[in-house]
């Protein structure tokens, strides 16, 4: 009787070390394969602009934030709302081009290289049209313009 007691004291013990030691297994488990719930960290660069930046530019007041965020040695203002701004160098931000003369309440703008070739134009209104085109018409402007460039260029890309 004796051992029939012991007997079932050892089955009893046996199944309930049982499902603790299924949790136990199952815990770990899930551990390592659950996937992370947190959001991913953004990478953080001291040294860029690209945080002032809006995400994207549809309308004027986006672009005057654009042309206020742009560091102010890297812009020169023809109007109020005609300016001319030249690509800096920045670790996040990979320029389309050189120089960006925008016309901010038509939200137009166009692109050039430091050679003063244009890579793109997006004319939103004929006043925007306007204001640009009476940039790259003024040759002694555009003769200051190119040299900036080419001097920001120079010293400050590879």
């Amino acid at each position: 009787m004796a051992k029939n007691n012991i007997q079932n004291l050892f089955a009893l013990f046996r199944f309930s070390i049982f499902p603790v030691k299924t949790l136990f297994v199952v815990s770990i488990i899930l551990a390592g394969c659950t996937p992370s719930t947190s959001a991913p960290t953004q990478s953080v660069y001291p040294t860029s602009m690209a945080h002032c930046l809006p995400e994207s530019v549809f309308t004027a007041e986006d672009m005057r934030a654009r042309v206020e965020c742009h560091p102010d040695n890297y812009k020169l203002e023809i109007t109020k709302d005609t300016v001319v701004l030249f690509a800096f160098p920045d670790p996040v931000i990979d320029w389309a081009g050189s120089i960006f003369i925008i016309h901010i309440p038509s939200v137009s703008d166009v692109t050039l290289n430091t050679d003063g070739s244009m890579f793109s134009e997006v004319y939103n209104s004929p006043d925007g049209q306007t204001a640009i085109q009476d940039v790259l018409n003024n040759q002694e402007l555009m003769v200051n313009i190119l040299k900036r460039a080419k001097e920001i260029e120079g010293k400050n890309f590879p």
